[in-house]
């Protein structure tokens, strides 16, 4: 099965683009349940492997087969032990550090209401969720090296935790880096609370210098484009 892995899992993928209606609502069933067998019978580090292979295809389609994606991650996390996914914590966090960065590859405009800004919600959701799942398995290196990556990802080129300058790149990719960022922790700081603070207060001031940075148009913009999304 291995070696077809890949090209089943974009034959699952594509169900999402099919047009609503009655075959695709029989479809439907059918790769929810190959799906579940996936999630359950295939060792974390072939299933794993596979989806980091057809995770830029799903992104090149559409948020809708990378939320479906996503998802079957999620559930074959919830069914493999602790010790099978550590050993694969590269691939984790490459999985979930690509979802992040799914809003900045999108055109301006999709972050700004409407259904395209409701996929992209849906996309950081459940890649909150998938972390905040991973994160009682990984040790504190590992998921240290994981925040790291995140957060190095999200600031700008020299930025050092005080000052952030934004000649370097439109303002737009600064927003939706950050913006996919804490929104994608929002779920482990919920579950851990005071265990993730030290974690939180190290991307807290780069939160702030950031607003500070940005015109205050820009911030009104992008906070009214949240509140829409979040009011659906």
């Amino acid at each position: 099965l291995h070696p077809y892995l890949p090209q089943l899992l974009r034959c699952l993928l594509r169900l999402p683009l099919l047009p609503p209606g009655a075959p695709r609502d029989a479809l439907a069933h059918q790769v929810d349940a190959v799906s579940n067998a996936l999630a359950a019978a295939v060792p974390a580090r072939q299933l794993l492997a596979a989806l980091a292979v057809v995770q830029p295809s799903a992104e090149q389609a559409g948020a809708a087969p990378l939320v479906q994606l996503s998802r079957l991650l999620r559930r074959h996390i919830t069914l493999r032990t602790p010790s099978e996914l550590r050993a694969c914590a590269p691939l984790l966090s490459g999985l979930l550090l690509s979802a992040l960065r799914f809003r900045q590859l999108q055109p301006a405009g999709a972050s700004r209401g409407g259904a395209a800004a409701r996929m992209l919600a849906a996309v950081e959701s459940v890649c909150g969720a998938t972390l905040a799942d991973v994160v009682v398995i990984f040790d504190e290196d590992t998921f240290g090296a994981f925040y790291d990556a995140a957060l190095n990802w999200v600031l700008p080129p020299g930025a050092d935790g005080h000052t952030i300058e934004l000649t370097s790149e439109p303002e737009i990719s600064l927003l939706c880096r950050a913006l996919s960022f804490f929104r994608a922790i929002e779920p482990t700081q919920r579950l851990l609370r005071s265990l993730f603070a030290p974690f939180f207060a190290q991307a807290l001031r780069y939160a702030v210098v950031l607003l500070g940075a940005l015109p205050q148009s820009a911030v009104m913009a992008t906070k009214a484009s949240v509140d829409a999304v979040g009011a659906k």
